[in-house]
């Protein structure tokens, strides 16, 4: 379902309400005030029942919230619970707490993204031994939290924490409402435009994180650092074929393909004769042929033993060989 932010976006865009709007002397932010307001009065303010917020009424004291967990479906569980209470920006009190889950397995994915453990989650509290204590620390205050609506709050209430009524800002539908001129609206993206330095996956870390960021987008403040400007179009890697397999600690592997694109070189899926490079990450996939390598690095391998010029490299060789290119 779409929130409010992305209709009210939606209707703003409108030919119909843009022709009504033309010839009025009402801004843009003031066309988008009045269209919030009658979207959520339409919609019976379903998402927020006790009160909405338009840009020129966000909320100044409030609850960053974000949670970590086992995996994304239904069946996963939720393995660590962050809120942080701010006051007109300032952090003032913070809520932190590891959860075990019932049924729920760490895969190795989950503990190389959240660097959470078995042992930090061995001998957590259930989720029911915490949930009072949570929902009295937030008590009536509004929650904000980046992707909170599709993510954080329908896991919380499988879980049985409603905090629907608490719903205040989702700052990845804010963010994007802004357009910022960023590649995406990831919350890593936002942290390196706003140049925050802080853990990933880890709740606490990212609720403090979106608290930042809210407070920088409410000042209307832009990013910095962009993909567009952190990767300079060169032709440092011109000619050369690159595939890669695996997670990476540096960069996503959307940004890993737009460095190679951007610096000349060419990605390309599958490991072929033609390839010139491999570069692999950390292996968490549960499937792989023999247990330790992935099929790209199984067929760099043999074509290596073939006598084909195909390197293997890791991600700081990578990075290595474009700065030594510069």
């Amino acid at each position: 379902m779409a929130t409010y932010d992305e209709i009210t976006t939606r209707l703003t865009q409108d030919e119909v309400v843009k022709e009504f709007f033309k010839d009025t002397s009402y801004s843009h932010g003031e066309i988008y005030d009045l269209l919030f307001h009658i979207t959520a009065s339409v919609k019976h303010a379903q998402r927020v029942p006790k009160k909405f917020y338009t840009k020129s009424s966000l909320p100044t004291t409030y609850i960053s919230l974000d949670i970590e967990t086992t995996g994304f479906t239904k069946n996963d569980e939720i393995i660590q619970i962050s809120a942080c209470k701010f006051d007109k920006g300032k952090e003032i009190d913070f809520f932190d707490t590891f959860i075990k889950p019932k049924k729920a397995q760490l895969s190795t994915q989950i503990i190389y993204l959240t660097g959470i453990t078995e042992e930090n989650i061995s001998n957590a509290p259930d989720i029911e031994d915490v949930s009072s204590s949570l929902i009295s620390f937030i008590d009536n205050l509004p929650i904000i939290g980046h992707n909170i609506a599709s993510f954080d709050l329908p896991f919380l209430s499988r879980s049985g924490i409603d905090l629907k009524n608490n719903f205040g800002v989702d700052t990845l539908t804010f963010s994007k409402n802004l357009d910022l001129g960023i590649e995406n609206y990831k919350l890593e993206t936002l942290k390196k435009g706003f140049n925050i330095s802080s853990i990933s996956h880890n709740a606490l870390e990212d609720a403090r994180a979106t608290a930042i960021i809210f407070e920088k987008l409410k000042k209307g403040e832009l990013p910095t650092i962009g993909i567009s400007e952190e990767y300079k179009r060169t032709e440092l890697l011109a000619e050369k074929q690159f595939s890669f397999t695996g997670n990476f600690k540096q960069v996503s592997r959307d940004e890993l393909k737009t460095s190679i694109k951007v610096n000349g070189g060419k990605f390309v899926k599958k490991v072929s004769t033609r390839t010139n490079f491999l570069i692999v990450g950390v292996q968490v996939a549960r499937n792989l042929k023999d247990g330790v390598h992935s099929s790209s690095e199984l067929d760099a391998m043999e074509l290596q033993k073939q006598g084909h010029e195909i390197s293997i490299i890791t991600e700081d060789e990578y990075f290595s060989m474009i700065q030594s290119k510069k």
